[in-house]
């Protein structure tokens, strides 16, 4: 009977996200139908490896790893698996749409794409190293105002503004294997989510944590990614629809 559920369920997840995707790529990535009954379907047939490639399809297929890792911890706490499956779906599908708007918001020259795959990055990150969504977010806009090519005279690179030669072992030892991944939204921002929530877990409160994070003035750093937390917090009421 699990099994069974557990296949239901997964069905309902995988077409979520297909939703998904066509709706962040603006149906400019994928195409089911043939322009007209003379062409066959086999001529629009598209390739897995081609699909997945797509920035903004890659940025949503990691929404789905997301949130089919919370699948069977939902099915196990919860007496109706379909609802609160649902919910989570639903919840990722609004946070994720918000936090595309807003990078675009705070950085216009940040395209679509790009954006939503800063926004699954900082969903998926941030949950698996146990940082605060928003805290980390805000820092990004502090750090880099999201732009995955950022680079300090000091050489920290990439959104959240890690340096290399500072971090090299850490960063290496959880999968980051050389600086030029740092300008990628997914191994940037898995960096920076990495050493906030090791900072946070070492000096106990976010100031701070984050003032070994910027590597300065506690109170200096915290006033200006507290300006941008409430940006964050102001914008989230209006547009988490």
């Amino acid at each position: 009977m699990r099994k069974s559920i557990q296949k239901m369920v997964l069905t309902v997840l995988l077409l979520s996200m297909a939703g998904l995707i066509a709706f962040t790529a603006g149906n400019r990535y994928i195409h089911f139908m043939p322009r007209n009954r003379k062409e066959t379907i086999q001529s629009q047939k598209i390739q897995l490896h081609d699909w997945v490639s797509e920035p903004a399809a890659a940025s949503f297929y990691q929404i789905g790893r997301f949130v089919t890792n919370h699948f069977s911890e939902v099915l196990s706490k919860h007496s109706t698996p379909f609802i609160s499956l649902s919910h989570t779906i639903q919840d990722s599908i609004k946070t994720m749409n918000m936090l595309t708007h807003f990078i675009q918001k705070q950085n216009p020259a940040i395209p679509r794409d790009v954006a939503a795959q800063e926004a699954a990055a900082f969903m998926r990150y941030s949950t698996k190293y146990g940082a605060p969504l928003d805290l980390v977010v805000a820092v990004a806009n502090t750090e880099s105002h999201f732009n995955p090519d950022a680079r300090s005279s000091y050489g920290a690179a990439g959104v959240m503004q890690v340096t290399w030669r500072i971090h090299e072992n850490l960063l290496r030892a959880n999968g980051i294997h050389s600086e030029k991944e740092l300008y990628t939204a997914d191994k940037g921002i898995a960096a920076g989510c990495l050493l906030i929530s090791r900072y946070l877990r070492a000096y106990g409160s976010p100031e701070k944590a984050l003032g070994r994070y910027y590597g300065g003035s506690a109170s200096v750093y915290w006033g200006r990614v507290s300006k941008n937390l409430s940006k964050l917090q102001r914008y989230r009421p209006k547009n988490h629809l």
